[in-house]
C-alpha cells in the first residue's frame, strides 16, 4: 500500500519482491515487481490504474515524462499513458 495523502491510499495486487520499485512522473505512478507493472492516474480522484502489464525482463520498466519506457526480447517499447505502443526500437548485438 502507498499513501498517497493523510485521506488517500492506494492498493494494488502486485506481488511482494526483492525487485519491486516504482515511478512517480507528475500524472501517473508506475508500481512494478519483477513479474507485473501497474500504472495508475493520479489525475482522477481517487487515482484509478491506466492498465497493467507483464514483466518478462530482468529490466525494470521506466516512467519518462508522458511515456513508459518497457523491454520485450530484444526491443525497447515506448508506450502512451493508456498502455499503445507509440514506438518500438529492435536492439542489434554489437560485436567490438
Amino acid at each position: 500500500m502507498i499513501q498517497m495523502t493523510v485521506t488517500q491510499m492506494l492498493c494494488c495486487n502486485l506481488p511482494v519482491d526483492v525487485h519491486a520499485g516504482l515511478g512517480l512522473s507528475e500524472t501517473h505512478l508506475l508500481l512494478h515487481s519483477n513479474t507485473a507493472a501497474e500504472l495508475y492516474d493520479l489525475t482522477l480522484a481517487p487515482p484509478q490504474m491506466a492498465f497493467a502489464f507483464t514483466c518478462l525482463q530482468s529490466l525494470p520498466p521506466v516512467l519518462q515524462g508522458p511515456f513508459l519506457f518497457r523491454a520485450e526480447g530484444t526491443s525497447i517499447e515506448i508506450c502512451s499513458m493508456a498502455g499503445a505502443v507509440e514506438q518500438t526500437l529492435v536492439l542489434s548485438e554489437v560485436s567490438v
